[in-house]
């Protein structure tokens, strides 16, 4: 007897023919990995270019018989969970569970297919967890599936319930914390860039997205300006003429 909850409601997102053929056809580009860099940096990335690669890989994987695990290694604000945003916002919504405070037990629980074939994404790893706190993890991803037998009462006495989750399902976590043997083996592990030069990367691409912004403010302004009386008064010079 499987115990049953409310099934994920189905995507409704549907791709166009024109938008199928764009895909498959950016898909069998040899510069598709230089695409999806371009993408990462447009969201925000400022080089880990190779971490976050790996990352997506990962989720992508979530559609293959046998996925992959992926953790990101560094100190606070290293940036190890901005990476992970900046993946998940290119994986959509449907294809991904945001598990940033999830226990394993919780695992057992999800309703029927709720991980099948997902990307689950478990956030910060905390500092001091028991190894069996990540068993359910560890199975889901090892063995594809989970099951635990439970009794429960009923009006006709005690009965033995059958609770299954079915994957398979990718993960990826970040830490500053050093992981168990059992879990280590089991994932890619990543190191956050830390380096003088990332630092450098970061504090320069900030400066020219806020020069950027403020030119776009400016330009706004003078377009409004323009809108508003200039281009009532005929001056062959007027910016919104130029």
């Amino acid at each position: 007897m499987k115990a049953q909850a409310a099934p994920n409601p189905e995507s409704s997102t549907e791709l166009t023919l024109s938008l199928r053929e764009q895909a498959q056809e950016r898909l069998q580009s040899p510069k598709l990995v230089n695409y999806i860099i371009a993408v990462f940096h447009t969201l925000g990335l400022d080089g880990e270019e190779e971490n976050a690669l790996t990352v997506y890989l990962a989720a992508t994987s979530r559609l293959l018989p046998k996925t992959l695990a992926t953790c990101l290694l560094g100190t606070s604000s290293s940036g190890k969970s901005h990476i992970l945003d900046i993946v998940a916002s290119t994986i959509p919504p449907e294809e991904q569970i945001d598990g940033t405070d999830m226990t394993p037990q919780s695992l057992y629980y999800l309703p029927e297919n709720a991980a099948r074939h997902k990307w689950i994404v478990l956030g910060e790893r905390r500092h001091r967890i028991d190894p069996n706190m990540t068993h359910a993890f560890r199975e889901l991803y090892s063995r594809g599936r989970l099951r635990k037998w439970l009794p429960i009462r009923t009006s006709d006495g005690f009965k033995t319930i059958l609770y299954e989750t079915e994957g398979p399902a990718a993960f990826s976590q970040s830490t500053t914390a050093k992981l168990f043997e059992e879990d280590a083996n089991r994932v890619l592990l990543l190191k956050s860039d830390e380096t003088v030069d990332q630092t450098m990367r970061i504090r320069d691409s900030k400066a020219q997205r806020a020069e950027s912004k403020e030119e776009m403010v400016d330009t706004e302004q003078l377009l409004g300006s323009c809108t508003s009386s200039s281009a009532a008064c005929g001056e062959s010079k007027c910016a919104c003429r130029t």
